[in-house]
């Protein structure tokens, strides 16, 4: 009797990270309607194809793929967040009044907001990320790069 097989990981799921291209390639102009911005490129390398993609998380994800070389490729993906729908939000503590006294809620520091990595955002708020075959180093220089991509 042979031994039984491992499990096989099921296919055409999603995780945070990962994102699946649809449909046909885009044009800049289409990208540019998705995103609400210019597309984010890595400025002198030619755009072999522009792609929507899903992604969790995201309204709107658009993969443009530059060449490096004839045999290496990379993905910059440009990403619009979904907007949150806080409206829909139920809270079911709601009605009940707050336990501090106003005095002790005056008393505490306001906290800082939380800043994002200045690598994922830029001003016009996309997710921005380079990946492809190449060292992590060498994907962090080329997200510094990353500039508007301007008719």
């Amino acid at each position: 009797m042979a031994p039984a097989a491992a499990p096989v990981p099921p296919t055409g799921l999603l995780d945070a990270r990962s994102y699946a291209l649809t449909g046909p390639p885009l044009t800049v102009d289409s990208a540019r309607v998705l995103l609400g911005a210019d597309p984010r490129v890595v400025p002198d390398l030619p755009i072999r194809s522009i792609h929507r993609a899903r992604m969790i998380g995201y309204a709107a994800v658009v993969v443009v793929e530059q060449p490096l070389d004839s045999s290496t490729a990379i993905a910059v993906i440009n990403g619009r967040p979904s907007q949150l729908m806080l409206a829909e939000v139920v809270v079911a503590g709601a009605a009940r009044p707050d336990s501090l006294a106003p005095a002790a809620r005056k008393a505490k520091p306001a906290a800082a907001p939380a800043r994002a990595a200045a690598t994922d955002r830029t001003d016009a708020g996309l997710f921005l990320d380079v990946r492809g075959p190449v060292p992590a180093d060498s994907l962090v220089a080329l997200r510094r790069r990353l500039q508007p991509l301007r008719p």
